[in-house]
């Protein structure tokens, strides 16, 4: 089942937990859902990053980290970023 809709434009917190060699880390980045028309199937938005696009995946591919993520409305890299650095986890921005 899909709801099948483009999701609206707005601030984004973009985070992943994730381990890695026994150790619990964050992935956190700051974006931005755009407008766009709607073109396929599901549910989806088009995002704008705060750095290029290509430092973002290059991360991603040299940390190893998987590619699914969650997104929520909003600036939350701060209390992430906390939250993180009290349980001791590597933060990866």
């Amino acid at each position: 089942m899909t709801a099948d809709f483009v999701l609206k434009s707005g601030e984004l917190s973009i985070a992943r937990i994730d381990t890695a060699r026994g150790k619990r880390r964050l992935f956190l980045q700051k974006a931005k859902a755009i407008p766009m028309t709607k073109e396929l199937k599901g549910t989806y938005m088009k995002a704008t990053f705060d750095r290029p696009l290509k430092e973002v995946l290059d991360l991603i591919v040299n940390k190893g980290f998987a590619h699914h993520a969650s997104v929520v409305y909003g600036d939350f890299i701060e209390p992430l970023r906390i939250a993180a650095g009290i349980a001791g986890w590597e933060v990866v921005e």
